[in-house]
């Protein structure tokens, strides 16, 4: 691989991850205001208390979760599949994101349905996004000189 596709594959990773948390962040953030029941066990939420805040939470909450993740990987692999021409760079993608998820569910107990599909919704959502991708591809020419 060139040095050059080395750079061009790192410069879609990270803007396919920066996409992919900016959504799950975004989603996330809708969700006590959706779930109301659930609000004021995540705002009061401290770093003692998340297991009890977690016990407290709703399935629908939980559920409405995943999608924010699997909205996250489908969209940061379009993205970085559309910059980077292949489906490695939205592989990557997933599979960051998936990193992120496991320190997550390491520091914060969930429910064990929640840990496993979260676990299996990063990559292949994120190689769907990069598969879709392909249809909107950038067709980046390099400058032709002539010499």
């Amino acid at each position: 691989m060139k040095k050059t596709n080395t750079l061009h594959l790192i410069l879609a990773v990270i803007v396919g991850l920066s996409i992919g948390i900016i959504i799950i962040s975004s989603i996330e953030s809708f969700a006590p205001k959706l779930f109301e029941n659930s609000e004021s066990y995540i705002l009061s939420a401290d770093s003692d208390d998340t297991s009890l805040a977690f016990r407290h939470l709703t399935t629908p909450l939980l559920m409405f979760v995943l999608l924010a993740y699997g909205l996250g990987a489908f969209f940061g692999g379009f993205v970085s599949s559309i910059i980077e021409n292949g489906i490695l760079s939205a592989l990557i993608t997933g599979l960051l994101l998936m990193a992120g998820g496991i320190i997550n569910l390491a520091l914060m107990q969930h429910p064990l349905w929640f840990t496993i599909t979260s676990l299996l919704i990063y990559v292949p959502l994120a190689i769907a996004g990069g598969k879709s991708g392909r249809f909107f591809r950038l067709k980046i020419k390099p400058n032709q000189t002539n010499q």
